[in-house]
Parts: structure tokens; C-alpha cells; sequence
């Protein structure tokens, strides 16, 4: 079947040229002229991709990215911009678009750029479980130092064990990087990888997604609906974000995983094979625990193996070969980067993590035309570290506290384009100002 995707372009040439680059390799091409009816299309239909072009006369793209991320975290997006849109394109990033490319569009590097995407980039999307690579897969986000050998000798232990993994740490960490990497070295490597993001979905819509439901109950189809426990037989589970799961799918779940042979009480299904489970959370869930918003029980079943994954801020002395690894990745071992640029990189808290610093690097290989980088491709990066500070992190609280006030300031203190920036109403916009606590921007 061909992979289906979502082409939203005003431009008649770009529209043109990649309609037929794409088609000409095997992909079905939807096209949207706007982004009223490109959205239309994605809520109506599924897409394995989407590229935005967001020069576009009824909207801009970030605003849009970041509806789509709402509805699909994991959906491939590819942004396309011209020279004297950086700015947009910088804010698109941010808010999840995967990859820009600069126009004038070269067709080839969409094309690669798209299949890496598509390959690679989608092993948690709920409805698609995919075939893992071989053992040894070099998946070593998480740099060359010592921090990132601990994590990696501790994963490799979960890998061959095969007992439940908790993995813990701030968004932005590398959570769902590591799941995978624990599946692909483990003896279950050859199986299915079958993953769902627990606060992309609430209530019914996860409890469908995880364990499914029986022919007509439910779903309108005479078949029912294969749940992820079942796609996931003689495989892994992941279950990303386990603290935004519901109570009620909470409890399922543990019932799920004190029987020995669970069998719903439809009928539905009954395991034969049995999984790995792997979650993730970036929250205390012994808090969560005291608080009655977890179940005891169930912590203690997904807890017996416990990796921690530090924020980036406690982990400075290691940046230079993080940053080496990803440059590696994203353009090169020929990319060059300036130690003033270096020194500016480890200058910021780094509050979104490893893919903070991914979409900063893919900045300032867009800012920098291919030249090498230096300490104004990162002027934007506004956050410097304070002597005495890299070991106390920012609250949530603070995080959005910090984050409305650059976005306020960006926008010249216009209210109506932060909330559009934000993806909030003007009326809530209004309320979270009020909320903070320093009105000093």
C-alpha cells in the first residue's frame, strides 16, 4: 500500500515539483491549498507525512504544527521555507515540526529526508507496530561520556533481564530513545515494538488503543479493534508517559498484569506470549502515589527496574561530545562549530532537554547557510545558566512562566498573537497573565 501524504503549498511551482518528485517514488500525494482545509484532511483521514509550506496567505504553519501535534504527537512534518522566513520556521521547529528544508526546494533531499522520516522517526505512533533492526544498532543519543555509559550499562542489563522497565526524566530527555534502544538489544529485538504516548490520549480513546475491544463493541466494525497488548506479543509494550493514564485505565492495566493468563471478560482476546513492558514518566510517581492520582500496585509492577536519565543541565561537561554526535547526525562529521559557539550552548539551562538542543542545532545549521557554526546562529538561545544554578531545576510553573514571558516579549507584548503563538484562547491568555508572578518582561 502506498505511504499517504499531505502536501499543504500556495505556491504552484513548489506544489507541482513535489507532487511529482513524489509521486515518480511510489508515494500518493493529497494536496491543500490552505491550511482550513489541510486540516480538514488530517482529521478526516490518516497520513503517514506531512509537508507545510508555510508561507502561506490564511495562517501560519507553527500554529497549525502544533494542532497537529495535539491530535498526532508523532506524525512526520516537514516544513518548508523560503530565505526571509527563518524566523517562522525557527517557531515551527519549536513547536514539532520534524525537518525544514529551504526553498528553492531540492527534491532529492525532501525525498531522503522524508523516507529517514517515515523509516525511522514513527515507532510510536499507536496504530503502526513495526519490525526492529538487528542487535547492535547504534542508537547512542545520549553521548560518549560517563554519564551517558552508566545509562547505557544499566539498559543493556534491563535489556537482557526482560523484568519491567520504569524509565524516569524530564521531557526532552531521550525516554523514548532509550525504550527503543532497550527493545533492540534485547532478546525480543526480532518481535514487535509497539508504543502509545498516555497523554496524547484520556479515557476511552486510550483504553481502545491499549487493550482494544471485541467485534461491534465499540468501534462499528465487525472485526473489533487489536488493542497494543495484543500487537505487542512476543514483544515490547511502551507505554510513554504513564503518569497522564486515567485511574480507571490505571486500574485495567494492573489487572491486566497480575493475572498470569488475563482474558477479557469480552472475550476479545486472550495473551499467549507475553511482553516487555517498558514506561516512561516525567513526573514522581511516588508523589502521584500520596497524592491518590496512581495506584500503588501498579507502580510496583512497572518499577522493577528503575533508569533515571539527568536533565542536560547536569550534564554541561558532557555537551561537547553530545553536540559532536548530533552534528555527526544531522549534517556531518565535516560540521564545523566554533568554541565561542560551544561555550554559548553550555551558557543555557537547556529546559526541553536533548531535543531542545536537537532543534537548536538543526537552527543553526539552517541560520548558518552550511558555514560553520558560531555564537550568532544561537542568539536566540536567551536563557544563560547562573553560577551556582545548574543543579536546581526550574519548576513547571516557572517553565511556563519563562516561556509566555519570550513569547510576550517576541511578540512586542501583543496579546492576541501570543495566544495564537500558544495555541490558547485570548480569554486564557488573560488568565495566565494574571497567574504570574513577575509582570516585568
Amino acid at each position: 500500500m502506498k505511504q499517504k501524504i499531505l502536501l499543504i503549498e500556495d505556491d504552484d511551482a513548489s506544489r507541482l515539483g513535489i507532487v511529482r518528485s513524489l509521486s515518480q517514488r511510489g508515494y500518493a500525494v493529497s494536496v491543500a491549498n490552505n491550511l482550513v482545509n489541510a486540516e480538514e484532511d488530517v482529521l478526516a483521514r490518516r497520513f503517514d507525512a506531512v509537508i507545510l509550506g508555510i508561507n502561506l496567505a490564511d495562517g501560519k504553519g507553527p500554529g497549525f504544527i502544533r494542532g497537529i501535534r495535539i491530535y498526532d504527537p508523532y506524525l512526520p512534518i516537514i516544513v518548508s521555507t523560503g530565505c526571509d522566513e527563518i524566523e517562522i520556521a525557527v517557531d515551527a521547529v519549536r513547536c514539532g515540526a520534524d525537518n525544514v528544508i529551504a526553498k528553492p526546494i531540492d527534491f532529492s533531499a525532501l525525498c531522503a529526508s522524508l523516507k529517514i522520516l517515515l523509516e525511522e522517526e514513527r515507532h510510536h505512533l499507536p496504530q503502526a507496530v513495526e519490525r526492529q533492526p538487528q542487535k547492535g544498532t547504534r542508537e547512542n543519543f545520549f553521548g560518549t561520556g560517563s554519564t551517558a555509559r552508566r545509562i547505557l550499562s544499566q539498559a543493556t542489563r534491563a535489556a537482557d533481564g526482560g523484568a519491567a522497565v520504569l524509565i524516569t526524566g524530564e521531557t526532552g530527555t531521550g525516554k523514548g530513545l532509550l525504550a527503543k534502544w532497550i527493545h533492540q538489544n534485547g532478546k525480543r529485538s526480532e518481535r514487535p515494538f509497539a508504543g502509545v504516548n498516555c497523554s496524547g490520549l484520556r479515557g476511552e480513546v486510550l483504553m481502545l488503543e491499549i487493550f482494544g475491544a471485541a467485534p461491534g463493541k465499540g468501534t462499528g466494525n465487525a472485526r473489533g479493534k487489536s488493542g497494543l497488548l495484543e500487537m505487542a506479543q512476543g514483544g515490547t509494550l511502551f507505554l510513554d508517559e504513564i503518569g497522564d493514564m486515567d485511574l480507571t485505565v490505571q486500574g485495567r492495566l494492573l489487572a491486566v498484569l497480575q493475572a498470569r493468563d488475563p482474558q477479557w471478560a469480552e472475550n476479545a482476546w486472550t495473551p499467549g506470549a507475553g511482553f516487555h513492558l517498558i514506561c516512561s514518566s516525567n513526573q514522581q510517581l511516588d508523589a502521584m502515589v500520596r497524592a491518590g492520582t496512581f495506584l500503588p500496585e501498579l507502580l510496583q509492577r512497572i518499577s522493577t527496574t528503575v533508569l533515571r536519565i539527568p536533565p542536560l543541565r547536569e550534564r554541561l561537561r558532557e555537551l561537547p561530545g553530545i553536540v559532536r554526535y548530533l552534528l555527526d547526525g544531522l549534517r556531518g562529521p565535516d560540521t564545523l562549530i566554533t568554541d565561542e559557539a560551544m561555550r554559548a550552548l553550555k551558557g543555557y539551562r537547556w529546559p526541553g532537554n536533548l531535543r531542545e538542543l536537537k532543534n537548536a542545532l538543526e537552527q543553526g545549521l539552517l541560520l548558518s547557510h552550511g558555514a560553520r557554526l558560531c555564537p550568532e546562529h544561537f542568539n536566540w538561545l536567551k536563557s544563560p545558566c547562573r553560577p551556582g544554578e545548574l543543579r536546581q531545576p526550574l519548576t513547571m510553573s516557572e517553565l511556563k512562566e519563562q516561556h509566555i514571558a519570550s513569547v510576550l516579549q517576541r511578540a512586542s507584548g501583543d496579546v492576541g498573537e501570543v495566544a495564537t503563538r500558544l495555541g490558547i484562547s485570548r480569554a486564557t491568555m488573560y488568565r495566565r497573565l494574571k497567574q504570574l508572578r513577575s509582570k516585568d518582561y
